[in-house]
């Protein structure tokens, strides 16, 4: 997913800061489908971002869970946005449609994982995505 977004992170001159666990477990997954979910959140985090930011992606295997943080540097949501984030139609972009949030959760929860958001105003956000271990 993140090689899919390197010209948006090139083009912003944003760091990509990446922390993998070497000893991930194996998860079953629709690798296909779970790189559309993960590249929509990886998009709207560089969008999100002035140029120079910071993109962080983290994996770590914790509570017979494979966990994925995807954290950025960005402008940060309101609990309300945050409240809102993953209803269809909603955007905070001028061009969004607001559905890519929405199928991405979909998407994670359609494998049985889950998907939190933490994020605060002017500091970034986090999106915390969790699917079970194989």
């Amino acid at each position: 997913s993140l090689e899919f977004a390197r010209d948006r992170i090139e083009l912003k001159k944003i760091s990509v800061v990446k922390n993998y666990a070497r000893d991930i477990c194996p998860i079953f997954i629709d690798k296909e489908k779970v790189e559309i979910a993960l590249l929509n959140i990886i998009v709207n985090a560089v969008e999100a971002m002035n140029d120079y930011g910071t993109l962080s992606i983290s994996t770590q295997a914790k509570n017979n869970r494979c966990i994925v943080k995807i954290s950025d540097t960005g402008r940060g949501m309101s609990k309300e946005e945050i409240n809102s984030l993953f209803e269809p139609f909603f955007t905070t972009k001028e061009k969004g449609t607001g559905l890519g949030l929405t199928n991405s959760q979909n998407i994670i929860l359609a494998h049985h994982g889950s998907i939190t958001v933490e994020s605060e105003i002017d500091r970034g956000t986090t999106f915390n995505i969790g699917f079970n271990l194989a």
